[in-house]
This record gives structure tokens, sequence and C-alpha cells, in this order.
């Protein structure tokens, strides 16, 4: 007779894992002045498509979420085969060279602030779990964190595959047990459940 074996599942909840209790702080981070044109454009012109006839559901949230997303990073966004965004050719003239080249004229200031808390961190000696909901601003916060040596997992991270260059499995321990690595970058969708991290860093 053929013998099926069942999967067993377990939860750890955070009651098992002795955890302190979770503390929460919100920081409001102010935007240069580039970037605050750059969102207020943005704004403008996000209201101009909800009072189009055509525009679905789905289209709207497409166009809020780039929204979203321009409040972190505009460099990101702004970029002329992306729809819902701010084509240079339609951009106000006085905002033309922000729109056509953000990266150059904008200093994201969510990530400068991300950028200077890793290091406040590292100076105690604590580690940072650093969460991006937006892929598209990884390579960003990547490259700002450099000198930390920071871990990087996102969805095309594979999970184990010692043929890879990297994966989730190695990035994890590099984080625990890398003396020099101070960061860890990963998405909630990636790395939201499943996975503990509470007993070696401090999330932001």
């Amino acid at each position: 007779l053929a013998h099926r074996r069942e999967r067993a599942f377990v939860r750890v909840t955070k009651a098992d894992l002795g955890l302190p209790e979770l503390s929460i702080r919100t920081e409001r981070v102010a935007l240069d002045p580039n970037h605050r044109a750059l969102y207020d454009a943005m704004i403008a012109r996000v209201a101009e498509w909800a009072d189009d006839p055509v525009m679905t559901a789905a289209d709207a949230g497409r166009a809020l979420m780039r929204l979203i997303a321009a409040t972190t990073n505009p460099a990101a966004v702004f970029s002329p085969d992306l729809p819902f965004t701010l084509p240079a050719d339609q951009a106000p003239a006085a905002l033309a060279d922000l729109v056509a080249d953000p990266a150059r004229y904008v200093r994201p200031a969510k990530i400068v602030r991300a950028a200077q808390i890793v290091a406040d961190n590292r100076a105690v000696g604590r580690k940072t779990l650093v969460w991006s909901s937006f892929v598209s601003n990884i390579t960003a916060i990547t490259a700002a964190l450099e000198h930390h040596s920071p871990a990087v997992i996102m969805g095309a991270t594979p999970v184990d595959e010692p043929d890879a260059p990297t994966d989730r499995i190695r990035e994890l321990q590099r984080f625990r047990h890398d003396p020099e690595c101070w960061a860890l970058i990963a998405t909630p969708q990636t790395l939201g459940e499943g996975v503990s991290l509470h007993h070696c860093c401090t999330a932001q």
C-alpha cells in the first residue's frame, strides 16, 4: 500500500518569541524644493486623470501607486515609458529639466533619512531592517547604503539556489552574522512573514 505523508505547518507567534513590547514611532520627512515641485505637479496630473470619464478603477489605483512611489524617489517614477506618470513633453516648462532628469536635481529626502538612521544605529552597534514597498526604489536605497554592505531581498531573489550569485538564505545569513553587513533591504511582499529578525535588528 502506498503511504502518503501529510505536511505539517507550525506557526510561531510573537508571544512564543518573548519579544519586548512593540514601539512604533512615526517621523515626517520634508521633501526638498525640487522634489516638492515634482510631487505637486504629479498631484495635479492625477487630479486631471480622475476627472477623465474613461479612467477605470484599476487605472486610478495605478496612478495612485505612482504618486505614492514618487514621495520616495521620483527618479523611479518619471520615465517616458511608464503610464500614469508626468511625461517630459507635457510637464510645465519650469519643471522640464526636473522631469527629464530627476536623479540629477532631486535629493530623495526619505532615502537620505533612511541612510542617516542606518548610520546612527550602526554607531551604537545595531543593525537595521529597511522596508521598501516599491521594487523600483530598492536600487536607489541600496546605493545610498552601499558602505554599510546591505543585504537585499526582493521578489526576484531566489529562495535557495547555490548556483545563483546569491539567494534569500545567504542574504539572511549575511545580515544575521556578517559583522560588516549593517542593513537588510527587503520588500514586505517577500519577507513580511515567515522570518523572525526581531532579535538581530531595528526595523525602520
